[in-house]
């Protein structure tokens, strides 16, 4: 099994703002740049479609279901590609508030399946890397209103 360690950036805003913008996936295209969710909705229970699409890596399509959500705190998502058994992941988003109008968004992966043990270094970098870009776009369009 590989682990995407877990990334933390802190963002000037209140929880709920991230998680606005967090849930809000029809706008994922203009600030996201490592996931697209091309079919569904978050809900508890729900099916999505996403693609993610790692630097230098071909996009990936996987369905993802929602396993959990507590606004505006966590969502949890379990994904799979159209193959199963190739890789299967636990993408958690947590929203922490801190003092004032400040919060901390901290998103951890887990993988498993076959690509996993295959290309475990390559995976976790480029989830590492994917879920970088995701957090750091989510903060720059989260602060700037």
């Amino acid at each position: 099994m590989t682990r995407i360690h877990t990334l933390t950036v802190d963002i000037s805003a209140s929880a709920a703002r991230v998680w606005s913008v967090l849930v809000d996936v029809r706008d994922y295209p203009r600030w996201n740049p490592f996931l697209t969710i091309t079919s569904g909705r978050l809900r508890h229970g729900g099916r999505i479609t996403v693609v993610a699409t790692p630097a230098d890596h071909p996009p990936l399509t996987l369905r993802a279901r929602v396993q959990r959500v507590l606004k505006p705190v966590e969502l949890v998502l379990i994904s799979q590609p159209l193959v199963p058994g190739f890789l299967q992941g636990e993408h958690r988003f947590r929203i922490e508030s801190l003092a004032g109008d400040l919060s901390r968004l901290c998103i951890h992966g887990q993988f498993a399946g076959a690509l996993s043990v295959v290309w475990p270094d390559r995976l976790e970098n480029a989830g590492r890397d994917g879920f970088t870009a995701m957090a750091q776009a989510l903060k720059e369009r989260t602060e700037s209103g």
